[in-house]
């Protein structure tokens, strides 16, 4: 499931017509580490579109479970 879309509590196919998951790497959210994340042709689009900096703007439900969870959300 995408991970924007679960924060925001919407199920991610119904939004996007599509079944299709794209994992990324976020790289300005810890300090030490890449943050990995699984988002939807959507929200995949707008991180391309705005970047990093923006997306986490506009998804700060989505922010705030990374800083919680770095746990789940920390790669290597």
């Amino acid at each position: 499931m995408c991970d924007a879309c679960r924060a925001d509590g919407q199920n991610y196919v119904f939004k996007n017509k599509d079944s299709n998951l794209y994992k990324n790497r976020l790289y300005q959210v810890y300090r030490d580490g890449v943050a990995k994340i699984t988002l939807c042709r959507i929200h995949d689009i707008e991180l391309f579109r705005v970047g990093e900096h923006r997306f986490l703007q506009s998804n700060l439900i989505l922010a705030n479970k990374m800083v919680s969870n770095n746990r789940f959300f920390s790669y290597g």
